[in-house]
């Protein structure tokens, strides 16, 4: 299909995707997804954003009211429309958003991997430092925890900050509820599917190992893409190119990935959860027997028949393999497909969302502990004023800045039809867990500290790990750790 024909094709496939975003069901034992089918999501046959005006907010005046905003990506909210186009675009419909509803930002600059030691004092001495923070996920938490989070669901702030409205995804609403309060949430100017995980795949080796390449998609329609169907499709590709014997870097591999970023991404895909929230606590719940099957299935994966490069430690960076046709498969967030490396690539690639752990279960693609939520801090000076700027800029990121990201950061980068359904499917299959807040919580050791060398290392180094006996081994410490933050951001201690 030409490129023009395929970008009209998405433009117009872009009101549906938008009728389901990613929701957690009413089962307090998961925290994930689950509300596809076994194939692709079933999407209202109903043009949303055309039929979504403006009149879907009360018509407000602010009085002027500068908020301030605090982040250490001010490109967000504060583009340079001299960059390029989409940066112009967004700019504009910011714009049109404060001058409608009568309000102005400012931002204050905090580095966004620092500020638990930055932001997080400064909040604590009671001063007015911002109206909203745009932190990462994995830096939202302490926050939560030192109950410096405005609670978004009560009474006065929903009045204004109406998360009913599809423009708000509800797996972040529900990953950072905890005892009924609502801290954090993703309006639509952070883009969350960008940051959201598929898979790539090489078209080109497709056929040089004999698979139809279209046939990953055909699979991903029935609902038989599955975690079994990628090993057994990966398995064909390894191959040692220089036949000296051992593989490395110049070798081909059946995928590569970042392994923090794989591992926690698949896990959610295969719906297991790292805790859930029962009987006024939070419970760690890895080691139950699906959590082991899990992991003892993606140590196979990454440990067995060759199939997987460390292309973080083996001298060889993912795009860079995946581009020179040494990776059939890379697991990546679905903005990869405008890096340069990638859109200059010689072989075709296509893009499906990540397999599934079995055929019964739905397809759920994990956004990055990268992303940026957005939280407003206990001592914001204009609160109800943010609660109807959040919402309005959120509809305005919506109704016209998300097809500008479709257009131009996605549309004309992708190779294929099929790569075009996965794009705009990854907004219904975009998904947050309680987890991702939880990366910088602890004191002595930290929750990363004790997930990753424990757990995760085991399933991407060690062929044959004991998954039961690793997971158990840490079950004490990261009670603990739940334990001390349930109790301190609910204040039940």
């Amino acid at each position: 299909m030409k490129k023009t024909t395929r970008l009209i094709c998405l433009l117009a496939a872009l009101a549906l995707m938008f009728a389901c975003f990613a929701g957690c069901g009413d089962d307090e034992t998961s925290s994930a997804a689950s509300t596809t089918s076994s194939g692709n999501s079933s999407i209202s046959n109903t043009d949303v954003i055309d039929q979504t005006d403006d009149n879907e907010l009360p018509d407000y005046d602010l009085g002027g009211v500068t908020l301030t905003v605090a982040s250490g990506h001010e490109s967000v909210l504060f583009p340079d429309e001299e960059k390029n186009e989409l940066e112009s675009r967004r700019k504009a419909w910011i714009e049109e958003c404060k001058e409608k509803y009568n309000f102005e930002l400012t931002h204050v600059y905090y580095a966004w991997n620092q500020l638990t030691s930055t932001l997080l004092p400064d909040i604590i001495s009671g001063d007015y430092v911002a109206d909203f923070v745009l932190p990462v996920i994995r830096q939202a938490g302490p926050f939560v925890q030192a109950r410096l989070c405005y609670d978004l669901n009560s009474k006065d702030f929903s009045e204004y900050l109406d998360f009913t409205k599809p423009w708000w995804d509800q797996t972040m609403l529900k990953a950072s509820t905890i005892a009924g309060k609502t801290y954090c949430c993703t309006p639509q100017f952070t883009s969350a599917a960008n940051t959201t995980w598929v898979c790539f795949f090489n078209r080109n080796l497709m056929e040089e190992i004999d698979v139809d390449p279209d046939s990953i998609y055909d699979m991903q329609e029935k609902g038989t893409w599955t975690w079994d169907k990628f090993i057994e499709i990966g398995k064909k590709a390894v191959k040692d190119l220089d036949s000296n014997g051992t593989m490395d870097m110049n070798d081909r591999f059946a995928f590569g990935t970042a392994r923090w970023h794989a591992f926690n991404n698949l896990l959610t895909a295969a719906e297991v959860d790292f805790l859930v929230e029962k009987d006024g606590k939070f419970q760690y719940t890895l080691n139950n027997s699906h959590a082991i099957s899990v992991l003892t299935k993606m140590n196979e994966m990454f440990t067995g028949y060759g199939m997987y490069f460390d292309v973080e430690n083996g001298g060889r960076g993912l795009y860079d393999m995946f581009a020179n046709d040494q990776l059939l498969f890379a697991f990546t967030a679905v903005a990869t497909c405008s890096h340069e490396t990638i859109r200059d690539m010689e072989s075709d690639f296509g893009m499906v969302l990540t397999p599934k752990y079995t055929e019964d279960q739905n397809y759920i693609s994990r956004a990055e502990q990268t992303t940026v939520c957005c939280f407003v801090p206990v001592t914001a000076q204009y609160k109800l004023e943010t609660a109807f700027a959040l919402q309005a800029l959120s509809f305005s990121a919506w109704k016209k800045g998300v097809p500008d990201i479709m257009e131009l950061n996605f549309a004309q980068y992708v190779r294929d039809d099929g790569s075009e359904h996965c794009i705009y499917e990854v907004f219904n299959h975009t998904t947050f867990t309680v987890d991702q807040l939880l990366y910088d919580v602890g004191i002595e050791k930290k929750w990363v500290e004790i997930i990753l060398p424990n757990v995760m290392m085991p399933v991407v180094t060690q062929a044959g790990a004991d998954m039961s006996g690793a997971v158990q081994s840490i079950s004490t410490q990261c009670q603990t750790l739940l334990d001390d933050f349930y109790g301190q951001a609910t204040g039940q201690q």
